[in-house]
């Protein structure tokens, strides 16, 4: 009985380190490509599009020099706010693998030589597939933000949206729509999107040691020159952009107006298609007191 309940503590043990041991080595991975993508971001003085900072004088300006100095002060804090992630995620990464070392070691008095390689076997196929996955992924961005960069439009502001009046929505229950969830890199689990897994970006996997050079050859095709971001929008196309939305928003307002005011009519149309009839039936009445009143009184029609 008590060989079975140690056989029994020790299969849960071993499940228990296995699943700790995994979290460990994809929390791992993702924060080593983290790093190696943020300092690639600084090498060649890039700011990724979720760390620009997009704050513009309150006047018009044309001054080159100006809008150039501005400019580069908005990258040197983008640049600071990516050298405080870059330190957060070495030590995230100093972490991981300190609980990585323990987790093993833990795993290894519990488990039997053959269950911890067929572990390791299929936590490496685990590993290759998830490192494929983030590289697509990272190369995507990149190659976005370096085009940014290339076209210049790295503050540029985007187009306003056009929103359509669509009149009431219905109450009934829509159709149960399929909801997709994608994670993201803090998450310890390892889903991935549809359009990460169709990408036609060719990468091949690698064990831990050779990731540096994986790195290299993933960013080898990227610009030589580094990007001084001197690129900055002016005020002049703040401002039209501004007046372009305020009247867009007046035309969505008056075309609210103009479709309430036609929904009013039908409403006021049998309103008075009513009123119409209960005029006629009152004629009626009277009509029909009158005649009965002319039988017995004097005046007969």
């Amino acid at each position: 009985m008590e060989s079975h309940s140690l056989k029994r503590w020790e299969r849960q043990t071993g499940l228990t380190l296995s699943v700790t041991l995994e979290r460990c080595l994809f929390r791992e991975i993702r924060a080593w490509w983290d790093v190696a993508t943020l300092e690639k971001y600084l090498q060649l003085k890039m700011v990724p599009r979720g760390l620009r900072i997009k704050k513009f004088p309150t006047f018009t300006t044309e001054d080159k020099e100006f809008t150039t100095k501005w400019n580069l002060i908005l990258t040197d804090c983008s640049n600071n706010l990516i050298q405080l992630l870059i330190d957060y995620k070495k030590e995230t990464l100093v972490k991981a693998k300190a609980e990585m070392e323990h987790t093993q070691s833990e795993l290894l008095k519990v488990a039997t030589e053959e269950k911890y390689l067929e572990l390791d076997q299929a936590l490496n196929l685990k590993l290759k597939k998830e490192e494929d996955l983030i590289i697509v992924r990272k190369v995507k961005k990149f190659d976005r933000d370096r085009r940014d960069y290339d076209e210049g439009h790295v503050y540029t502001k985007r187009q306003p949206r056009y929103y359509q009046f669509r009149g009431p929505r219905s109450i009934l229950k829509r159709t149960q729509q399929h909801k997709h969830v994608s994670f993201s890199s803090a998450d310890d689990s390892y889903g991935f999107d549809e359009d990460t897994a169709r990408s036609s970006f060719p990468v091949s996997s690698s064990p831990q040691s050779d990731r540096e050079s994986l790195a290299l050859e993933v960013f080898n095709d990227t610009s030589k020159r580094s990007f001084n971001g001197s690129v900055i929008e002016s005020k002049n196309e703040v401002g039209e952009d501004y007046r372009r939305s305020q009247r867009t928003k007046e035309g969505n307002k008056s075309d609210a107006m103009m479709y309430t005011k036609g929904q009013q009519h039908p409403t006021q149309q049998q309103k008075a298609g009513h009123d119409e009839v209960d005029g006629n039936t009152e004629q009626q009445r009277n009509f029909q007191h009158k005649k009965k009143k002319g039988k017995f009184g004097k005046t007969q029609y």
